[in-house]
């Protein structure tokens, strides 16, 4: 059964505290990237942890990353006050140390209770998958085309443009503003969940098959990466059943190719182009040319976290975190994000899926950002002490 109301009812707060971190698009207000919901997230999560007899000597490890990013965000900030032209973004700062704070608490109350990390995380899932299926079929089957963050933001999601509009087809987004960053959601989140319970079933599938749908170029790379990785490489399927799904694939594939179901000339000639589409100019747009105008000191140290002297080109991680940390500062966040990874006893699978996920819009002033980060951790945590015992 895909809802288990009786699990629902027991980890309602593990959901909420997960669901409502994930809602990304939902613009209104913020703290630089700390959204309203993400405050009663924390709010939940600040409830639970007083409920609870949570022992905060099970993020010693964590805590020293922590200082580190303290101080790390702390010397970007001053790096953006002596760069600084034309704005500083201060909501921005403070955002990122509340996210700190979350961080902290989101650990320390899941890194025992891993069940309930996991069923958090499903349910999020399904609930996305949900609203862009409804979104989806009730275009394609009834011809209703329903803006899911309009309403509450005010901001119409980017389903249109191009060659799509709510006369012909659009590219459904569920409750994200556009199809590339919920297909990053989905793969991000799935990521999470397949590496606990190492395999695939068929709803599973079914969410994955989203991600196509989304017509997104981007996301459809990201999937294929995620099928070798978790499918071929992670996965305890039996190698018959990972040889029936192949077959399963390539039919499904020709069935929806042939029905026109998915604009796949679309996808390829996006992807096949990719430098001339407005989600590449965005993410990466001409960060070579922008680095190339800083100066030798910015180049090393970036131009500051807070810095609004540049706003464009900065829609992947890596793009943004090279042009605000510069290549030093940069590397040196990513070396310790690494290392972080492996001390934890991350598969190597999952910290390659992991750094190939930062070329999408994830960003560390996120909350949705450090939920994934510490459930790759709490996982990895939890399946080394399960080897031990073993």
């Amino acid at each position: 059964m895909m809802f288990n109301f009786a699990e629902i009812k027991e980890n309602r707060n593990e959901i909420l505290i997960v669901f409502l971190g994930s809602l990304l698009s939902f613009y209104f207000p913020s703290l630089g990237g700390i959204r309203i919901f993400d405050f009663v997230s924390l709010f939940i999560l600040i409830r639970c942890c007083r409920n609870q007899k949570i022992d905060f000597t099970d993020i010693k490890e964590l805590g020293v990353f922590f200082v580190f990013f303290v101080c790390y965000v702390t010397i970007s900030f001053v790096i953006s006050i002596l760069n600084n032209s034309t704005a500083i973004h201060v909501p921005r700062i403070l955002g990122t140390y509340i996210a700190v704070l979350y961080s902290i608490l989101f650990f320390a109350f899941f890194i025992r209770n891993v069940s309930g990390l996991i069923v958090g995380v499903k349910y999020t899932i399904y609930l996305h998958a949900l609203f862009f299926y409804l979104q989806f079929l009730m275009f394609r089957v009834a011809g209703i085309y329903i803006d899911l963050i309009k309403p509450i933001t005010g901001n119409e999601s980017r389903n249109t443009g191009g060659q799509f509009s709510i006369d012909t087809s659009i590219r459904a987004s569920g409750l994200y503003s556009e199809p590339a960053s919920y297909s990053l959601f989905i793969l991000t989140f799935m990521s999470i969940y397949v590496y606990y319970k190492r395999r695939i079933v068929f709803f599973d599938v079914v969410i994955l098959c989203s991600v196509l749908l989304s017509m997104s170029a981007s996301g459809l790379i990201y999937l294929l990466f995620f099928i070798g990785v978790f499918f071929f490489y992670y996965s305890k399927s039996h190698l018959w059943h990972k040889v029936i799904a192949v077959f399963s694939s390539i039919f499904i594939g020709f069935f929806v190719w042939s029905t026109n179901i998915v604009d796949f000339e679309y996808i390829f000639n996006k992807a096949l182009n990719y430098k001339e589409s407005s989600s590449y100019q965005y993410r990466v747009g001409n960060t070579e040319k922008v680095l190339s105008d800083l100066t030798d000191s910015q180049m090393i140290f970036g131009i500051g976290y807070a810095n609004m002297d540049v706003n464009d080109d900065k829609g992947s991680t890596y793009s943004a975190l090279f042009i605000e940390q510069g290549y030093l500062l940069g590397g040196v966040f990513l070396l310790v994000l690494f290392f972080l990874l492996v001390s934890f006893r991350t598969n190597v699978g999952v910290i390659f899926y992991f750094f190939l996920l930062l070329m999408g819009t994830h960003s560390f002033s996120q909350i949705q950002f450090w939920i994934w980060v510490l459930s790759i951790l709490i996982i990895s945590n939890h399946l080394s002490n399960e080897r031990k015992i073993l």
